[in-house]
């Protein structure tokens, strides 16, 4: 029984993509070091063959035997699938020609040419797969000219919304007769593609236009088309870069105006308002002459002389209540003295309406009120794992050795707090010996005199506490005074004034 047409297709059809594959491994053999290939045996060629092709069946999932590899590179050996040239007649010459057409020829139809002896079906089978490649490049060409048509509506539609907008009729002479020729020049660049679309589409479908015989020419002349688009593009962001300045002008004309109501709305005082109206007017003058950098700049400033506005009655009450609760605290000269410099300087700023110097002057008052209210010992640290002394190196001369009983050279500390009648740490700035800057700190070194340093170490020593009454408070903040109280005394019974403290002592003191 004949084997039927279907199985027989199907059979050459795997026939040729075996033989193709093969001829892959073959061409990329052939290609490797012409040295090194000269030292394979031909037991090794053959084998490296049938690695190569058992590598690609395996990239296209397909699975072949050991048998079906020896076979194919035995076929190849023996000359299979050599090609005998024929006698020179018009065939022949036809045949040359197409292959000449390229890739497809010279991929396809040559190695079916091999295989089918250039018989009636294989010139069949190659004109089957040309007109598919052929086909194919047709439909690519249809569909660059419809998403090229898509492009070209769309562009129209922007076109004419930016024309419809209603902010053409607000601008001015100047600015309409840029706009009209930005826009005139996006359309009429669109306009250049009429010629385009009128060759290969029908309201844009490209089906009927587009033909075996002039798909071709689509990628040639749509450069065109494109360099068309690309000029629209930049003109029509032009066109639309002057409306948005035109709706900038109208949002910042509004909130110039906004902005000045708020402002009489809070009944500030007049040299609020006036200079509110100031800032109005430079605005405005900045809109009219197109200067959007001025009308922006005006219109932060007005923002800010809103911000005063709604603050000046509540700093000055603020003030008057900070300076009110100074006063009825206050008892060392000192604080009288530094209140009576803050309330001056702030009665000024209230005449002046100068609002940032008035919640400048709020903010002191509120730090003296702080500071005046405070109630706090200065004592000795007593906790585990902390220092309650120590030394640092003398700037004078250089210490002898690391005995702290042997002055030579040496700075004595004694590790303290502030402490509130709560038992609480209160955090003090003070301004460090040994560069000058000022730290905020809840524990630091305060400079004593050897003597007493040794004293309050011995006292430390007797039962691990600092606790006699002499030794464990340095210093007393009372209500109503600024500074601090003395309370240590040297070995003489005489009150020891502050000399200085040490504020960053890189933790040292927390090493017992």
């Amino acid at each position: 029984m004949a084997e039927p047409k279907s199985e027989v297709e199907k059979r050459k059809s795997e026939q040729f993509k075996e033989f193709m594959s093969m001829m892959d491994v073959v061409d990329i053999t052939r290609r490797k070091d012409k040295a090194v290939k000269e030292q394979l045996t031909f037991d090794e060629q053959k084998k490296e063959i049938k690695d190569q092709l058992r590598k690609t069946y395996s990239g296209m999932g397909t699975e072949v035997s050991d048998s079906q590899l020896d076979r194919a590179v035995e076929d190849h050996y023996s000359k299979k699938w050599e090609f005998k040239p024929g006698k020179e007649n018009f065939g022949t010459t036809l045949l040359r020609g197409y292959v000449n057409r390229g890739w497809i020829a010279t991929r396809i139809l040559l190695p079916v040419a091999f295989l089918t002896g250039l018989s009636l079906g294989g010139w069949k089978t190659l004109g089957a797969v040309e007109r598919a490649r052929l086909k194919e490049l047709e439909t690519n060409a249809e569909s660059v000219v419809e998403s090229a048509y898509a492009t070209r509506k769309d562009l129209e539609t922007q076109i004419k919304e930016t024309m419809n907008s209603h902010y053409v009729a607000q601008l001015n002479d100047h600015e309409k007769g840029d706009f009209s020729n930005k826009t005139g020049s996006a359309t009429s660049y669109l306009n250049q593609t009429d010629d385009f679309f009128i060759g290969f589409s029908i309201n844009g479908e490209a089906d009927n236009m587009v033909t075996p015989e002039n798909f071709a020419f689509v990628g040639e002349k749509y450069s065109n088309v494109d360099s068309s688009f690309r000029n629209a593009r930049g003109n029509l962001e032009s066109a639309r870069t002057i409306l948005q300045t035109q709706e900038e002008i109208v949002l910042l004309t509004k909130s110039l105006e906004d902005l000045t109501a708020q402002v009489k709305a809070t009944n500030p005082p007049q040299l609020l308002k006036d200079k509110a109206s100031e800032f109005y007017q430079n605005g405005m003058d900045g809109i009219k002459n197109r200067q959007l950098s001025s009308a922006k700049n005006a219109k932060s400033n007005l923002s800010q002389i809103l911000t005063d506005a709604r603050d000046f009655g509540n700093l000055k009450n603020d003030y008057m209540r900070l300076y009110s609760s100074a006063q009825g605290i206050a008892i060392e000269p000192a604080a009288k003295e530094q209140l009576d410099g803050l309330n001056k300087n702030a009665e000024g700023y209230i005449g002046l309406a100068d609002v940032g110097n008035l919640r400048k002057s709020v903010e002191l008052l509120k730090d003296l009120n702080e500071t005046l209210n405070q109630e706090y010992k200065i004592e000795v640290v007593n906790a585990p794992g902390i220092r309650s002394g120590l030394w640092r190196k003398s700037n004078d001369n250089p210490p002898r050795n690391s005995n702290d009983e042997d002055p030579q050279g040496k700075t004595y500390y004694l590790v303290v707090s502030a402490i509130d009648k709560n038992g609480r740490e209160i955090p003090i700035e003070l301004r460090n010996i040994e560069n000058g800057r000022l730290d905020t700190v809840t524990m630091w070194g305060e400079r004593v005199p050897f003597e007493v340093y040794l004293r309050v170490k011995k006292d430390k020593l007797d039962n691990g506490l600092v606790d006699d009454r002499e030794n464990k408070y340095i210093a007393e903040k009372k209500k109503g005074y600024l500074s601090t109280v003395p309370l240590i005394q040297d070995t003489s019974g005489r009150i020891l004034q502050r000399t200085g403290q040490l504020t960053r002592e890189e933790n040292n003191w927390r090493r017992q």
